[in-house]
């Protein structure tokens, strides 16, 4: 889509006019949502009334047939959430424990962060402005490639140098928790 400057032009602008109206209104863009929403099984259940009245099709596309999952897309999509989850679950024991300092503190930077931006600014024009990167950071990387990896490589080895270095001076002296021994009955 980012190569067509077209298509991107119309996706940018009706994004931007749409933020500009939902910042400039008293909806919410969940209440736009809902009512967007309602709008469609209105109009979804109009038509199938009017169809079936004047002896036209219904619609083909919201079959039973068409909606219905397989079994081995369920299996498969569960099977990655299932990953997914004991993932962040073994991360929150992890954090629970206290055993690994440097991933509370990460955890909590991260939070003190969202928190901190989140008061300053609302979640529509966070969305909005996530929206704006997604949308302009892929061109302008492939535009400015090496330079960029050059900087990243730079900003990524002085990181690496700052974490020793907080390992080294102050989570090397923090105690950290013992791991809790399960008792076999």
């Amino acid at each position: 889509m980012w190569t067509d400057p077209i298509k991107s032009g119309a996706v940018f602008g009706a994004t931007t006019v749409a933020y500009i109206l939902l910042e400039h209104s008293s909806y919410t863009l969940l209440s736009i949502l809902s009512y967007m929403l309602l709008s469609l099984v209105i109009a979804l259940f109009v038509y199938s009334n009017l169809a079936s009245f004047l002896n036209r099709p219904q619609l083909t596309m919201l079959s039973k047939e068409n909606l219905k999952l397989s079994d081995d897309a369920v299996q498969a999509s569960s099977e990655k959430i299932a990953t997914t989850i004991n993932k962040v679950l073994g991360m929150v024991e992890r954090l629970a424990s206290g055993q690994d300092v440097m991933l509370s503190l990460k955890v909590g930077g991260i939070l003190y962060l969202a928190g901190k931006i989140g008061n300053a600014v609302r979640l529509l024009t966070l969305l909005y402005v996530a929206f704006l990167l997604a949308f302009t950071l892929p061109k302008a990387y492939r535009m400015y490639d090496k330079q960029l990896d050059e900087v990243l490589v730079l900003i990524k080895q002085h990181i690496s140098k700052l974490v020793a270095l907080v390992n080294d001076k102050v989570l090397s002296k923090i105690p950290k928790a013992k791991p809790v021994e399960k008792k076999e009955e």
